[in-house]
């Protein structure tokens, strides 16, 4: 329950400040970005990605 809590917001959070001062932080964003429910999640979200405004 709490990766499924904390994948949006280490998401988009990377995109707006990088997580190289916080390496465990990162780690785990890695980990989320390798599961194969998120990864196939992110494939499906692509297309819209491009609307997300980034910081």
């Amino acid at each position: 329950m709490a990766d499924c809590a904390a994948a949006p917001p280490l998401f988009y959070s990377a995109w707006a400040e990088p997580l190289d001062d916080f390496p465990h932080l990162a780690a785990y964003r890695q980990r989320l970005l390798e599961r194969p429910s998120f990864a196939r999640a992110l494939r499906e979200a692509e297309p819209y990605l491009q609307f997300v405004p980034k910081a």
